[in-house]
């Protein structure tokens, strides 16, 4: 339910009982528990997509993403390098794992994920991690 994570979530339970293996439903779930900021559950939902569906680059990304926010950058490089092998032009992947590099100060890594994280955008487009190290300017 759009605005009300609670609810969805409730909904997607529900839902995932009827359907324990429904992608869009465990996905929709996960996407609800980040936005309460509840990344363990986002992990556990997004974990259970990748079981069920290795090939699922949203899921390896989303699931970087929530890992970052834990905290556990170790994780979130795993599965972010993960979805750019799958998918060597993901622009989310790239960039997060770019920051991941320049936190630890593998400037060379970070600059690369950047700068190919730059190469398909829009002219003048500049995601927030490029603002501290690399710039998409045209």
């Amino acid at each position: 339910k759009k605005g009300n994570p609670d609810a969805a979530i409730e909904d997607f339970t529900a839902a995932l009982r009827l359907s324990p293996d429904n992608l869009e439903c465990l996905m929709a779930r996960a996407k609800a528990h980040r936005k309460k900021a509840e990344f363990t559950q986002a992990v556990e939902d997004l974990s259970r997509i990748i079981h069920l569906s290795t090939g699922n680059v949203d899921a390896w990304s989303i699931r970087g993403v929530s890992r970052k926010d834990q905290g556990d950058f170790d994780g979130a490089m795993k599965d972010l390098t993960e979805a750019i092998r799958r998918s060597p032009d993901d622009r989310l992947a790239r960039t997060l794992r770019g920051f991941l590099h320049y936190r630890k100060e593998s400037w060379k890594e970070a600059i690369e994920d950047y700068r190919r994280s730059c190469k398909d955008a829009p002219a003048g487009l500049v995601d927030y991690p490029l603002l501290m190290l690399y710039p998409c300017g045209r």
